[in-house]
This record gives structure tokens, C-alpha cells and sequence, in this order.
């Protein structure tokens, strides 16, 4: 009985000293003491994403199907973030160092003397594959025989879902003064069929299908009836373009068209005056010449080709124009 009491009471002695300092760690972890947080700092991480071009025969192709991009980027856009691809202000393309004659979409010539109706209108959303290739004479393709001719060419392969689909854009401004500027572009694909439109009317002295610059234009540049007033004032200017192209009955027969059509109207005003100073008097003299000036342009080109048998091919081509 008396050798167990120094256990007992040793034991008592430990849970004392244990509860009386874990009190007062638990009073310290409250708020009486506080243990600084340490923060390391990290440099961002950057990575730049380098789109590089691959062969694949004879033809350079961009993969931008899953590239990154605003809502509502046309084409040029695109093209200007491509390794290679430059485009000036006027909307010309060259691929390192080398002009860009003809523009494709899906294989096809649309609006082929007015590639900007296609970078400055289209949404570069649709596009899965950019490609570059030297493409043959058009009657090299027909007679398959070689004549060693080459133009270097840009094509726009469409995705998947936007070759049985539609798309356009629609852009307006006016202020009180009456001034107004509206363009628009609808493009719609069913398999191989193409149809595109695009319009534009402004009095804002803008010559061109969109605030961006893409210039439906005139077919032999803006003409001076009268030969002096017609450049002056600020010109009311309408215009339209359309495309068409259809492939079927699985042997190669196709059409393909395009129309465009500009009208351009100004009516100048301009006042002259002149003074004649004299030792006794002043001599003045005030001139108004008024003028009304109207240009209208048309343009259009077709082309049918038509397989009757495999060892027959016929092709039909029209173009015409005209201006008053």
C-alpha cells in the first residue's frame, strides 16, 4: 500500500504539468503569438506559341483550326499572324517576298481580280487550314498538259461545320449631320455549292465594300466624264458584289460566276473669289460653278465546264463590262 502512492502521485504530477502547458500553447496558437508566413514569389511563366507550316506534297499548309482569336476576325487577321505571310495597307499578300496572285476558298476563284472582298469580309472563325501552292495555268488544269506557267496561290480550306452552313457581318454608322456609311457580306456553303454577297452605300467619300478597305471598286477606276470637276466634293459611292460556284454530276462539271456593280455620284460646288487692289479703289470679283457628275460601273465573268463522257470536256467562258 505504501509503495504505491509515489506512482500515484507522480502520475497526478505529470497530467498537471501536461495540462498546464498545453493551456498555454493553446493560448500562444490564439493570438498571443503568431508564426510568420513565409511567401516565396515566382516570375511568371511566358510561352509563346510558334505556328510552323508543314509540307505535305508540293503544297506549305497552316494548321489554324484550333488558333486563339477574337470574336468576329476576318481573314486578314489570320493571315497576319502567320510566319511567312505579310499584308499591306492596301491588302496585297506576299508570301515571303513573293505576290500572291490568286486567292482560293475551298479550291474555288471567288471575286479573283478583288481577293480583299475575301480577307476584309470573311470570318477567319471558319478557316481550318491555310495552304500556299504554285497553281498551274487554268488551261494547263483543263488540257492537263504542262506549260511550265506557275502563280503562286493562297487557299482557304473551310472547316467541316462551316461548309454546309452560312455566315455574314453587318456594320452601319451616321451621325446628325447626315452622313451614314453601311456595308454587309453573307456567305453560305452546301457541300461544294458557294453563294457570297456583299454590298456597301456611304456618302462619307468612302470608295471601298468596308470601313476596313476592302474596295469592290471600279472596274477601270473612277472616270472623269467632264474632265475637271467630277474628283471634287464628297462622292455618294454604292456597290455590290456577287459569287456563285456548283460542282456536280461526280464528272467535273462546274460553274462558277462573279458580278460586281458601283455607282458613284458627287455633286461639287466651288466658289472663287478674287481681289484688285488699285491706289483709289478695290476691285472684286466672286465666281460659282456647280456640276452634277455620275458614274456607274458593271462587271462580270462566267465559266461552265461540262464533262459529257470521259474522253470529252468542254468549257465556256464569258466576261464582259461596262461603264457610262
Amino acid at each position: 500500500m505504501y509503495e504505491i502512492k509515489p506512482i500515484i502521485l507522480t502520475a497526478f504530477l505529470c497530467l498537471a504539468i501536461h495540462l498546464a502547458f498545453g493551456q498555454e500553447k493553446t493560448a500562444q496558437h490564439n493570438g498571443k503569438d503568431t508564426i510568420p508566413v513565409k511567401i516565396d514569389s515566382l516570375k511568371p511563366a511566358i510561352v509563346t506559341a510558334i505556328m510552323r507550316p508543314r509540307m505535305k506534297g508540293d503544297t506549305l499548309e497552316y494548321n489554324v483550326e484550333h488558333m486563339a482569336m477574337q470574336p468576329n476576325t476576318v481573314v486578314e487577321e489570320l493571315l497576319r499572324r502567320l510566319p511567312g505571310l505579310q499584308v499591306d495597307a492596301n491588302g496585297n499578300i506576299t508570301y515571303n517576298g513573293q505576290k500572291i496572285e490568286h486567292l482560293l476558298v475551298d479550291g474555288q476563284d471567288i471575286f479573283g481580280s478583288s481577293p480583299t472582298l475575301v480577307t476584309r469580309n470573311f470570318d477567319a472563325s471558319k478557316i481550318a487550314l491555310v495552304q500556299i501552292l504554285d497553281r498551274k495555268s487554268d488551261d494547263a488544269i483543263f488540257t492537263g498538259i504542262d506549260d511550265g506557267s506557275r502563280s503562286k496561290t493562297l487557299n482557304l480550306v473551310l472547316k467541316e461545320g462551316a461548309r454546309n452552313g452560312y455566315f455574314g457581318k453587318v456594320e452601319t454608322g451616321a451621325d446628325a449631320d447626315q452622313y451614314y456609311n453601311a456595308n454587309g457580306a453573307l456567305a453560305a456553303f452546301r457541300e461544294k455549292e458557294q453563294f457570297t454577297a456583299i454590298g456597301m452605300t456611304a456618302n462619307t467619300g468612302v470608295l471601298e465594300a468596308s470601313s476596313d478597305g476592302a474596295g469592290i471598286g471600279f472596274v477601270y477606276g473612277i472616270s472623269d466624264a467632264l474632265g475637271a470637276s467630277a474628283g471634287m466634293g464628297i462622292p455618294t459611292f454604292n456597290a455590290a458584289a456577287l459569287h456563285y460556284a456548283n460542282t456536280w454530276s461526280g464528272r467535273g462539271d462546274q460553274i462558277d460566276g462573279n458580278y460586281q456593280y458601283s455607282h458613284f455620284f458627287t455633286r461639287p460646288v466651288t466658289l472663287t473669289q478674287s481681289f484688285q487692289t488699285e491706289a483709289d479703289s478695290i476691285y472684286g470679283q466672286n465666281q460659282q460653278s456647280q456640276s452634277v457628275n455620275r458614274s456607274s460601273q458593271q462587271s462580270g465573268d462566267a465559266k461552265y465546264e461540262w464533262t459529257p463522257n470521259a474522253n470529252s470536256e468542254l468549257r465556256f467562258i464569258f466576261r464582259g463590262s461596262s461603264i457610262n
